[in-house]
């Protein structure tokens, strides 16, 4: 028989032999409310195979539907995998849009004499050129139009001194590049002949091409913001990058493409230079 002492509150304290009772019934209870909450939320659930996986009451239908879950969830999975992967691809939607401005910059317009007749640009093939409209060093933006038409372009009369060409120039004329005024024309692999005596009209029409840089597919370079090696467009990194090339296996430059003034030409009757520019630009074909 368990005696206990009585406090002069009226409140009775165990002995310190007594055992104390913990609140059992209480953490029962909290669990029995846990699984009731849980069962309500799924079998109230918006998907539909864990609801029905819950509410079913034999094996076979429980199995039936957890194997529907299983697929459904195998199957959400490789559809984010595909998505993802195709957009981790960047791929591109092509866009096509049309402008209309009231101003456009003027092309610059190179003519070189098949003669070597002119002056200010140089080109190994054609000589020396003139160009019209162009950009090398000057602030100044290009020349504008907000005209359109044949009265609105350029107009030139070319004296091309046909008496005076050499026996065995293959044909008399004049060469025609049209380029940006800020890029470096190339009459080598652009342009267009045209003959002494006649007249000939060439018309324009602007398109601009915004391709898109790393990591999209094309990987596109943007000249005109990256320009570390001074290069206006690709095919003039096309070419700067050969020379660099022929300058470090050869120790010259190819004379048919563009120089610095400090680089070492190329001497044409040197059989192993000549082969050595043969090879190497095969490379960039």
């Amino acid at each position: 028989m368990t005696s206990c002492k009585t406090k002069e509150d009226g409140t009775n304290k165990p002995s310190e032999g007594e055992k104390v009772s913990l609140p059992i019934k209480s953490l029962e209870d909290d669990q029995e409310n846990f699984k009731t909450i849980a069962f309500n939320l799924l079998t109230n659930s918006s998907v539909y195979a864990v609801a029905q996986l819950v509410s079913s009451s034999g094996c076979g239908r429980k199995l039936l539907w957890f194997v529907v879950l299983v697929v459904g969830v195998l199957g959400c999975s490789y559809e984010v995998y595909r998505f993802l992967s195709l957009y981790f691809q960047y791929p591109v939607v092509i866009t096509l849009e049309v402008q209309n401005t009231w101003k456009l910059n003027f092309p610059a317009v190179t003519v070189c004499n098949l003669n070597r007749n002119f002056t200010n640009f140089l080109s190994i093939e054609f000589g020396n050129c003139f160009t019209f409209n162009g950009k090398y060093g000057i602030d100044a933006g290009p020349l504008q139009t907000p005209y359109i038409g044949p009265n609105s372009g350029l107009e030139l009369t070319l004296n091309l001194k046909s008496p005076d060409y050499s026996p065995i120039t293959a044909s008399v004329g004049a060469r025609v590049v049209i380029n940006k005024a800020d890029s470096q024309p190339n009459p080598e692999d652009h342009g267009i002949n045209i003959s002494p005596g006649f007249e000939t009209s060439v018309a324009l029409k602007q398109t601009s091409i915004h391709r898109l840089p790393h990591p999209y597919r094309d990987k596109c370079r943007s000249y005109e913001k990256q320009s570390l090696d001074y290069s206006k467009d690709q095919e003039d990194c096309i070419r700067k990058c050969m020379q660099k090339v022929n300058l470090h296996r050869c120790g010259c430059v190819d004379p048919f493409l563009p120089v610095t003034n400090s680089s070492k030409l190329c001497d044409l009757k040197i059989k192993p230079q000549v082969r050595y520019l043969n090879e190497y630009s095969k490379l960039f074909r």
